[in-house]
């Protein structure tokens, strides 16, 4: 009886999580508008905005590690819970925000919210799969589902949002809201395998600290002793900061150009949709390439 109701929990998890990711992995609604909110309702210049992503990229390392013990502590469903409402907060403080200070104070919350969710997320999933060789299949099937599902709510949020703007600034932004309380009940329903199939004993938040620091340590010492991953680690950093400041300047030129919000809205709601319908595409294209897929 316990092997049948571990699987059905196991099969509600693994149909949810593309449900949530969906909704969830980040925020819908906003992003189609972020450059056009910030500077013209918020008179925050772009390249504050810039500045506030580097640092949202600095508190989103530092909270890697409080994520961890936390994970540790309250497990994998109640850190996507907490990740969630910690982005509901930082987006309320988003719609007040009367200054830039208010901005970062918000992206400080937000950084923790995902680096919290971000762990959590993976591995709940993965402790969701039963184990067989072709677990890591099914996991990247899964996670892919749900990431191209998200790329295409996303580019009809994008869509949207950008004529909801040109009506009232405040609107696509109450959407995002909704969408985040949504993702917040979707997560409340997931079950944590491992409560149900282990027993650990809750260790001292000091030894939990030093251990994942040590982890940690370890990690970076083997990352800095591979020529491979160092190049990795450089070229994903890179690549973040272009594709950051791209998104942030493809707006605010779009802006300066004096082109409408929901025409800004079609163009972004085009790339949206082509990141969704190559995500579905994505495994087939990496088991075809492999080491040469980066490239």
């Amino acid at each position: 009886m316990e092997e049948i109701q571990l699987a059905k929990v196991r099969k509600s998890n693994m149909k949810l999580y593309p449900i949530y990711k969906m909704i969830g992995l980040d925020w819908i609604f906003f992003y189609g508008v972020k450059v056009l909110f910030l500077t013209q309702v918020k008179n925050i210049s772009p390249a504050d905005i810039v500045l506030s992503s580097s640092f949202y990229a600095f508190c989103y390392i530092f909270f890697q590690i409080f994520s961890a013990v936390i994970l540790e502590k309250i497990g994998k469903r109640n850190s996507v819970v907490v990740g969630q409402f910690l982005n509901f907060i930082a987006m309320c403080m988003i719609i007040y925000c009367p200054n830039f200070i208010w901005l970062l104070a918000s992206q400080a919350i937000c950084a923790f919210g995902f680096s919290l969710k971000g762990i959590a997320e993976s591995n709940l999933l993965n402790a969701s799969l039963p184990k067989t060789k072709r677990k890591g299949e099914i996991f990247a099937k899964i996670d892919g589902g749900g990431y191209s599902k998200f790329c295409f709510m996303g580019a009809t949020s994008v869509l949207i949002a950008g004529f909801l703007y040109s009506i009232n600034p405040y609107i696509p932004i109450v959407f995002c809201l909704v969408a985040n309380l949504l993702a917040i009940i979707i997560a409340t329903n997931f079950i944590d395998i491992e409560k149900l199939t282990e027993k650990k004993e809750a260790k001292p938040i000091k030894e939990e600290i030093h251990n994942i620091m040590y982890d940690l340590k370890d990690s970076f010492r083997f990352i800095f002793s591979s020529k491979r991953l160092r190049s990795l680690l450089l070229i994903l950093g890179l690549l973040w900061g272009i594709i950051d400041i791209f998104a942030t300047y493809q707006e605010t030129l779009l802006k300066e150009l004096n082109i409408p919000s929901y025409y800004i809205g079609f163009m972004l709601a085009g790339f949206q949709m082509l990141v969704g319908i190559f995500a579905t595409k994505s495994n087939q294209f990496n088991k075809k390439h492999k080491n040469h897929t980066l490239t």
